[in-house]
């Protein structure tokens, strides 16, 4: 007569992860957004705080286009220096879109792209920096 008895091991329970809270599964970003917001966006608005700040300070005529070659048409009135920070929320925006719905495929590609984000946020930034300078 042979008896079916269930062994229960008593470590089984300790080696379970324990369940997460819900405190713990919900942080309030993402790792894919992570260099985004901490870096890309505060240049973004920097580039804004700077275009504001610097407004008064221009002259009326200021060169914004440096690669055309008539001289006439390098100067531009001091409202068009807000294409800049206008040109950085949009491509913070948009890209923000593509990382988010480009959230579940590879890691790689997205950490590009966020670090692409960034280096065009900087690039904008320094063209500010480079008209305010050259004006003021």
């Amino acid at each position: 007569m042979s008896s079916n008895k269930i062994v229960i091991n008593p470590l089984a329970a300790t080696t379970m992860a324990p369940l997460k809270t819900k405190k713990q599964r919900r942080h309030w970003l993402r790792p894919y957004y992570q260099p985004f917001f901490y870096a890309a966006l505060p240049l973004s608005l920097l580039t804004l705080i700077f275009t504001f700040f610097f407004r008064n300070f221009l002259p009326p005529q200021i060169p914004l286009f440096y690669t055309l070659l008539q001289t006439k048409d390098k100067l531009v009135t001091r409202e068009w220096i807000f294409i800049l920070p206008a040109l950085a929320l949009g491509i913070n925006f948009v890209h923000f879109l593509v990382i988010y719905f480009a959230r579940h495929y590879d890691t790689t590609l997205i950490k590009v792209f966020e670090y692409i984000t960034i280096f065009i946020q900087a690039l904008i930034l320094a063209t500010l920096l480079r008209i305010i300078l050259i004006v003021i």
